[in-house]
């Protein structure tokens, strides 16, 4: 792994760096032993788990946080100049954090990325009496966002036009 690149977690500098692969370690340090004086720890790098991403457990000030891999590597090596909250793994792969992978967006953004890719369905989020889905609709005349015209709620002149075609087909 010639190309890891190692960066100090924000908050927890000088005690856990993060990589660019994704990978989090705890950094050589001194710190104080329960029964008193002082002891060291070895640099060594952490196991993650996996519950619906990765994650690590790391003390600081004698608690204990969780820590989500994906978002360590977006914060230490992505910009994120739209100030986006949600980080994406654009190929869909929960555990594949390499900063290659990853992309700030918001939850909207994430919930199509989702949708487009076969990650969720969208008839979770959805009531299922819907009527139909705009597929192939090529660009909207107004240049609007496509993504928005396809996920936004149907126009009246839209819905009335939909149902009395429904009503035709089924007479």
């Amino acid at each position: 792994m010639n190309n890891e690149i190692w960066k100090d977690i924000i908050g927890y500098e000088g005690r856990y760096q993060i990589s660019n692969l994704g990978r989090i370690k705890s950094v050589a340090r001194m710190v104080s032993h329960f029964k008193g004086g002082l002891m060291v720890l070895r640099e060594r790098i952490l196991k993650q788990r996996f519950c619906n991403y990765c994650y690590v457990s790391v003390i600081k000030d004698g608690k204990r946080y969780i820590l989500k891999a994906h978002r360590l590597v977006a914060i230490a090596f992505i910009e994120n100049k739209n100030n986006k909250p949600s980080v994406n793994h654009i190929n869909g792969i929960r555990n594949d954090n390499r900063v290659e992978n990853l992309e700030w967006c918001t939850h909207k953004e994430n919930m199509i990325h989702a949708a487009n890719n076969g990650l969720r369905s969208l008839d979770a989020h959805i009531t299922k009496e819907y009527i139909r889905v705009r597929i192939g609709i090529g660009k909207p005349a107004d240049k609007t966002d496509v993504a928005n015209y396809v996920l936004s709620n149907f126009s009246k002149e839209e819905l009335n036009k939909s149902l009395e075609s429904e009503a035709q087909q089924l007479q």
